[in-house]
């Protein structure tokens, strides 16, 4: 396999006592050596080096080099231009039977980013990331398909699962039930099934981390008495066809184009954690947001799916409004941060309320006035 030019520039000097043998394996073509020296290098800090390694062994057609160099370049890590590129390599290591680069490229698809969107060819590339033995992309499947509890089996045929799934659904959310009419709060029952509820939080999990807020006066974000959750965030490079499945259905609720969602951030609340009243839009008023606003557009509306159920307290309440709100599993609530007229509608201050006991799962999505999953995540 030819290695594309560009990939030939990046290579750039290392060094580092912890991990001198496996850079000695590496200097000497160990390619197997070059993809776990460059993972290592990024888990510890120093992600252009381990870039460089992970390029290098990209060169060399290694399959895990290529979906991870492929990943990186559509995400915007490397700088803007590089998409094309990725998908490239993406689409190399399919070739080569990488099931993470299938996996992904079902991503992109689904999420129309860096090429249209087009749901049916998704699911035709999870069922074949599952076919190739992909466990995610095998219970994405069950779960896309309706199997709620049962993982599916070793002798399941995974394109009898990809023909249960129900494209139609994606066009028609369930009705929901007016809270608000100005400003705009719908209310969902089973927006999102039992089976994909357990599948996020389980994705979530690993990736928690306490939730920080933006600071006016340090122009940074920071750790917030108020706001003591955690919080996972998925990018293009760690989402799912669950995941956008889900947030494809918020789009539709809301009416408007999936690309003008953020990406999604799952909140985790334990007892006594809360987020305090705050609002969703960007503040005009703030420099840094009115910048913001200006290269990515406005958050119009926001919508909270909930994953769990069997905790006490942490209802979402509007104290403007006097509405407080306490879903079951798989419910949703969408809410508009602006007036008619675009601009930012105070009235809709609220709060998750401190939990009392058990844990709070939230799925949380915020929706811009233009496109934003375009660009890089």
């Amino acid at each position: 396999m030819r290695p594309p030019p560009f990939l030939h520039g990046l290579r750039r000097r290392m060094i580092g006592p912890s991990v001198l043998e496996l850079h000695h394996k590496a200097k000497q073509g160990d390619v197997r050596a070059q993809v776990r020296l460059g993972l290592t290098l990024e888990a510890g800090g120093r992600a252009n080096e381990g870039l460089d390694w992970l390029a290098l062994a990209a060169r060399r057609g290694d399959v895990e080099a290529l979906t991870l160099v492929g990943t990186r370049l559509v995400a915007g890590r490397c700088g803007p231009g590089l998409a094309a590129q990725g998908v490239g390599l993406l689409e190399d290591a399919v070739r080569a039977g990488g099931a993470d680069a299938v996996a992904q490229l079902a991503v992109l698809d689904a999420a129309g980013m860096h090429r249209p969107q087009d749901w049916p060819r998704a699911l035709d590339h999870l069922q074949r990331a599952a076919e190739l033995g992909r466990r995610e992309a095998q219970l994405e499947l069950a779960i896309l398909a309706g199997q709620v509890r049962a993982a599916p089996k070793p002798t399941e045929t995974w394109g009898r699962l990809r023909g249960l799934v129900e494209l139609a659904a994606l066009a028609s959310p369930p009705a929901g039930s007016e809270l608000s009419a100005d400003p705009r709060i719908h209310a969902y029952e089973g927006f999102a099934s039992e089976g994909a509820c357990r599948w996020i939080i389980r994705q979530s999990r690993p990736k928690l981390q306490r939730a920080l807020v933006y600071d006016e006066a340090s122009g940074t974000t920071v750790v917030a008495r108020d706001r003591n959750n955690r919080v996972a965030n998925f990018s293009i490079s760690d989402t799912n066809l669950v995941i956008l499945w889900i947030q494809q259905k918020i789009a539709r609720a809301a009416g408007v184009a999936l690309a003008t969602a953020e990406g999604a951030s799952v909140l985790c609340y334990g007892p006594g954690e809360q987020a305090g009243d705050h609002f969703d839009f960007l503040d005009p008023e703030v420099p840094a947001y009115r910048r913001e606003i200006a290269l990515s557009g406005q958050r119009i509306a926001t919508c909270l799916v909930y994953l769990n159920q069997g905790y006490s307290g942490g209802t979402t309440d509007f104290p403007v409004l006097g509405l407080s709100h306490a879903p079951q599993r798989g419910g949703a609530l969408l809410f508009s941060n602006v007036d008619p007229a675009g601009a930012v509608d105070r009235r809709t201050l609220h709060a998750g309320r401190p939990l009392l006991g058990g844990e709070k799962w939230v799925l949380s999505n915020f929706v811009r006035d233009r496109a934003y999953m375009s660009a890089p995540n």
